[in-house]
């Protein structure tokens, strides 16, 4: 956490840098990263964008590691995503949802809550997007079909 805050504080002290532009992207894990910065910079992000990333880390441990169920209160750390989203809160900028329908690693499902709870929690006025990829895996979801069209129209509802 500390790390991505300084790095994105770092890009904000840049001449050539629009500060009131710029757009994070956090795929699995890194999704988790981008929506805990997003919710400690809520009022500054322009866009954030999140691809195959899970609700949150123990319920990911119970299903990746499920011998070790009962050790799942033990993360350091819980990137309690849907908490994130709460955070945000009002602030929610501009947000697309990148979900592979065939993630053999994170359930489909969880980037549904996080989309569901991101168009709840955002005004009426903002614009949450999701696409869905019928064959897209956990990795390599820039080769599906209509991936960059995605984003495209994404970056397009910016304007």
């Amino acid at each position: 956490q500390l790390d991505t805050q300084t790095g994105l504080d770092y890009l904000r002290q840049q001449p050539e840098v629009d500060t009131e532009r710029i757009i994070l992207f956090g795929q699995s894990l890194g999704g988790a990263i981008a929506l805990d910065l997003l919710a400690r910079n809520r009022d500054t992000m322009a866009g954030c964008i999140v691809e195959n990333t899970f609700t949150d880390l123990p319920s990911m441990h119970r299903l990746v590691f499920p011998i070790f169920r009962g050790l799942a209160h033990m993360l350091s750390e819980p990137w309690d995503n849907i908490a994130s989203l709460r955070a945000v809160g009002a602030f929610m900028p501009p947000m697309l949802f990148l979900s592979g329908r065939r993630d053999e690693l994170i359930p489909p499902e969880m980037m549904d809550r996080l989309h569901a709870k991101a168009k709840e929690v955002a005004k009426p006025t903002v614009r949450i997007m999701k696409r869905d990829f019928a064959e897209g895996r956990h990795v390599y979801m820039y080769t599906q079909p209509g991936f960059y069209e995605a984003i495209a129209e994404y970056f397009a509802a910016l304007q």
